[in-house]
């Protein structure tokens, strides 16, 4: 027999927190749960010490739950931000995730079911070409910094263009060059 956990009677405005300890890497959540009407969880990050009080925490994004009529009937809901991506979570070492309990207070109390929390890893894969219309291939030397969100590679040549690929949608928010090295912010 399987024993298996569940957190239920749950209303707006409670929460719980998760602490783990993550292999350096880009994650995306899913949160796995049944539900008897439409309601929505929230995840953030802890901040601050998480053993004391009046913890601090930033917002990750919302998990949407749909109303799948049963209890027992678990679905999965991937973590979205404010635009409805899919996030990287950039998590390193020892991280507390809170699951905050969203909704409309009366309304939303006691309709969902919660199992866990799940964290996929979401890796980085770099390629570049020497046109912008080229072939691209895979960049070898690409050394990707999860806890600076940074990637690194040696300059090859007098021009080189780039693309970043993952299992979400990742942006390359800067570019620089120093010291024969080329360095894309993620």
């Amino acid at each position: 027999n399987l024993l298996e956990y569940v957190v239920c009677y749950t209303a707006p405005g409670e929460w719980l927190n998760y602490t783990r300890s993550f292999t350096p890497a880009f994650y995306t959540a899913y949160l796995r749960y049944a539900s008897l009407g439409t309601t929505s969880n929230e995840l953030h990050l802890v901040t601050s010490d998480p053993t004391q009080t009046n913890q601090t925490t930033v917002k990750l994004g919302n998990f949407s739950l749909a109303n799948n009529i049963m209890r027992n009937n678990y679905l999965y809901t991937p973590l979205l931000n404010d635009t409805g991506v899919q996030p990287l979570l950039n998590l390193v070492n020892t991280n507390t995730l809170r699951l905050l309990m969203a909704g409309t207070p009366g309304n939303d109390s006691r309709k969902t079911m919660l199992n866990y929390l799940m964290f996929v890893q979401a890796p980085i894969y770099v390629f570049s070409s020497d046109t912008v219309n080229g072939t691209y291939t895979p960049e070898g030397s690409a050394v990707v910094n999860v806890a600076a969100r940074l990637v690194t590679v040696p300059v090859s040549g007098d021009t080189r263009f780039y693309r970043i690929h993952s299992n979400v949608p990742v942006w390359i928010k800067g570019i620089s060059v120093s010291g024969g090295t080329v360095t894309l912010r993620l």
